[in-house]
């Protein structure tokens, strides 16, 4: 009994290598993915599945694979292989694909043209928010055309600053309210 419990932890200790290596070589996967270094992805994405399936392969063929004692083990590998999987089908993570190009070619100085033309227009904006906001003191009929001058009048019943009259009647109106 004394050595089957030897074996046993011998097999663990091995194990918690293998895994802990594998691990490794995902995130060095994962590294490669994230940098664009195709060869080295490849690399390790084959390194990484084979280490996974001899891991559950060998768990298998010992019998110690659906035991509560090694389900970590199990389970460890079996997290490394989806996980790599998943990686390979969602292409995750891609590189930039602006890293590659060269500083210089016509792409990038299209995106500095574009950022100042931007910005301009930005610029631009800001000014008609700003005319925008001093025109808003007149007022403005429903139509939302701007009609007369602002009559300043005297203290003999004219219109007032900020009140419109309507040239077609002729007439002041104090209520504020432009007669059509």
């Amino acid at each position: 009994m004394a050595k089957k419990r030897n074996r046993y932890r011998e097999m663990e200790r091995f194990m918690t290598y293998f895994l802990a290596g594998d691990g490794v070589v995902f995130l060095l996967f994962l590294l490669a993915s994230g940098l664009g270094v195709t060869w080295l992805k490849v690399i390790t994405a084959l390194l990484c599945i084979g280490v996974s399936a001899l891991g559950i392969g060998y768990l298998y063929l010992s019998g110690e694979l659906l035991r509560t004692r090694s389900r970590w083990m199990t389970v460890g590998f079996a997290a490394v292989l989806v996980c790599l999987l998943f990686s390979l089908i969602l292409r995750y993570p891609s590189p930039d694909p602006a890293a590659g190009k060269k500083p210089g070619t016509s792409q990038t100085g299209n995106q500095q043209t574009d950022g100042q033309t931007n910005g301009q227009q930005n610029q631009s904006t800001g000014a008609q928010q700003d005319q925008q906001t001093d025109g808003s003191q007149q007022s403005q009929s429903t139509d939302g055309q701007q009609e007369g001058q602002q009559n300043i009048g005297d203290a003999s019943g004219g219109t007032t600053a900020g009140q419109q009259s309507n040239p077609s009647d002729g007439t002041g109106d104090s209520s504020g309210q432009s007669v059509q």
